[in-house]
């Protein structure tokens, strides 16, 4: 149904393109594809296909997720999707505010293993 949640954030022709595009970027950081479905990207389940994520993993998908859905959430009024490039940049920030809080709890090492393999 047109305007719905489900077509806001995921079946929109305007968004589709969006969440290819952030999808594609999650298999060639993570080395496997994300199944392209709304389970999976919207709501984070995990297929059984991808039970054999690392803790790393979890943290790069929920994470790169996280950003892609803020920035979408912040278009949703807008004709156009959400430029690549803001996505980065909430990807970035939210890894600096990774480092930071490992930092503050002097755990720098569990940031180097997850972050800097």
């Amino acid at each position: 149904m047109l305007g719905d949640f489900r077509h806001i954030w995921w079946d929109c022709p305007i968004i589709r393109p969006y969440w290819n595009e952030i999808l594609s970027h999650l298999k060639e950081i993570l080395g496997y594809p994300i199944p392209a479905s709304p389970a999976h990207v919207l709501l984070g389940l995990c297929a059984p296909e991808l039970q054999h994520q690392t803790q790393g993993d979890r943290s790069i998908f929920w994470l790169a997720l996280g950003a892609a859905k803020t920035v979408l959430a912040s278009y949703w009024k807008k004709i156009d999707p959400p430029p690549m490039a803001l996505w980065y940049a909430r990807l970035w920030h939210g890894l600096a505010m990774e480092r930071l809080a490992d930092k503050m709890d002097n755990s720098r090492r569990s940031f180097d293993c997850i972050w800097d393999p």
